[in-house]
């Protein structure tokens, strides 16, 4: 139970955590010329994410899912939340090293599209682990109160 609650805990950290960075990226896209086109829908992305991850978390509130959910399911949902923080936090830290090549950021991000693309891809994956993991709590909720 103990278990539980501070994966609940740390889910709405990280959660917090992807909403604000999909702002940051969001504003930063708007501020930098190049970066918007760069940078377009990642910020979407991220937000989804963030969105998922919190509904896993309000969904492991609930007494009837803590019951359902094995040690293994947490496990499971550990390792994905820590997948995604660190994603989050590597585009966090690429968007601070281009924000920090001051003038010269339009043509710094150029030379970061590789590892943008890389990152969007392991979010996009990463989305789909989520939301199966989520479809598989809801599927056994179902199944134990019929």
């Amino acid at each position: 139970m103990a278990e539980v609650l501070s994966l609940i805990s740390s889910i709405f950290q990280v959660a917090s955590f992807g909403l604000s960075l999909s702002r940051t990226l969001h504003d930063y896209g708007a501020a930098v010329v190049g970066a918007e086109k760069r940078l377009k829908g990642l910020d979407k992305d991220i937000d989804f994410t963030a969105r998922v991850i919190s509904q896993l978390g309000s969904r492991l509130k609930d007494r009837k899912v803590q019951e359902l959910v094995s040690e293994d399911t947490i496990r499971l949902i550990q390792d994905a939340v820590a997948e995604c923080e660190a994603i989050f936090q590597a585009m966090e830290d690429v968007i601070a090293k281009i924000r920090s090549s001051g003038s010269m950021a339009k043509w710094t991000i150029y030379f970061r599209d590789s590892k943008i693309e890389l990152l969007r891809s392991n979010l996009d994956r990463m989305k789909g682990n989520l939301n199966l993991l989520m479809g598989v709590m809801i599927h056994g909720t179902q199944i134990a109160t019929e």
